[in-house]
């Protein structure tokens, strides 16, 4: 399952990953211990007062170069009735600086529930859970945490299911059998207010 789902002989591999924007390897380390970094409310920058600002969006601008600008930080729930998927998604997400993988749940109730506690920035969810599924969570997790993004994230890959998910309030649809690659870029568009449809 864990192979399939992201494409590696062994889960640990999600470890060694390429991390977008970061011009090239980045270890796996609490963003919050990056030497003299300062966090901001768009990522992380290292002080550097060597370095030019080439970042307008940080609000430190003597203090930010290219390498050493990471993602925002990113608050996320992992949402799952089979304890290997969570794990392996849990895995692959910590391969990003300042992704935080706040909270799981095994069915939509209990989704919900996490949702009002944690107010995560993006929620991933899968459709086929016992109690409620993920199609009848979304909304309700939506009304209880407004600011959060939902990533349907499943084994079916029908259009009209797809397009319900989307009608529900979902912003990004991405299949388990995509691979890991797929649903780091589904995580991160909708962490920039996009959205993420099932391919044509």
């Amino acid at each position: 399952m864990v192979r399939e789902l992201f494409g590696f002989e062994n889960a640990g591999h999600v470890a060694a990953l390429e991390l977008t924007g970061m011009g090239g390897q980045h270890p796996l380390e609490d963003v919050e211990k990056l030497q003299g970094a300062t966090l901001t409310p768009h990522g992380v920058c290292r002080r550097n007062d060597e370095s030019p600002h080439r970042h307008p969006t940080c609000h430190d601008a003597r203090h930010c170069s290219n390498q050493e600008w990471s993602m925002k930080n990113l608050r996320i729930l992992v949402v799952d009735d089979h304890e290997l998927v969570r794990k392996g998604v849990r895995t692959l997400l910590r391969s990003k600086a300042g992704w935080e993988v706040v909270g799981e749940a095994v069915n939509g109730r209990e989704a919900v529930t996490k949702a009002v506690q944690l107010q995560p920035d993006v929620v991933i969810l899968d459709i086929g859970m016992p109690e409620m599924n993920g199609l009848e969570a979304t909304p309700l997790i939506l009304r209880a945490a407004p600011q959060s993004a939902v990533l349907i994230h499943t084994m079916d890959d029908s259009e009209p299911l797809a397009q319900t998910a989307l009608k529900a309030g979902a912003r990004g649809y991405v299949l388990k059998s995509a691979g890991g690659r797929d649903l780091l870029a589904a995580v991160e568009a909708l962490s920039e207010h996009s959205t993420f449809p099932l391919p044509g």
